[in-house]
């Protein structure tokens, strides 16, 4: 399957969210995977209160995205999430288009956040900036 750049740019957005809560919520219902409209308004809907604008306007715009073509029953199949303290500061999500599988990462995060300068900033893109193996 060929994603247009859209496809792909909405893959990345997901990423940034941690819907991977409302994946793991349901996980044992949903052996086919979660379909992401649902994950996000179980996200939005548990995680209202503690989302800026800006966030609910986002996941409105993938949940609209998505919408738009009944052929885009996308769903959550799998992620993996080691952005905790003392973890490699790696996220990703894989993501089921119905015809081919997207795994989407996060990029590096707020430099403003001491545990991502340290993860994502230092153990990782410094490192390879300097030819070194990281654990991302």
């Amino acid at each position: 399957m060929t994603y247009s750049d859209k496809d792909l740019q909405i893959a990345t957005e997901i990423a940034y969210f941690d819907l991977h809560f409302a994946f793991w919520d349901i996980r044992a219902f949903a052996k086919n995977g979660l379909k992401l409209t649902e994950a996000i308004d179980l996200f939005k809907n548990e995680n209202y209160d503690n989302l800026s604008n800006d966030d609910i306007e986002r996941l409105n715009l993938i949940i609209d995205y998505l919408n738009k073509d009944p052929q885009k029953n996308w769903k959550i199949i799998d992620f993996k999430d080691d952005n905790n303290k003392n973890q490699s500061g790696l996220y990703g999500i894989v993501i089921d288009t119905g015809d081919g599988l997207i795994v989407s990462f996060r990029g590096s995060e707020d430099i403003t956040d001491p545990q991502h300068v340290k993860q994502d900033w230092v153990n990782a893109d410094l490192a390879l900036m300097n030819n070194t193996l990281t654990e991302q």
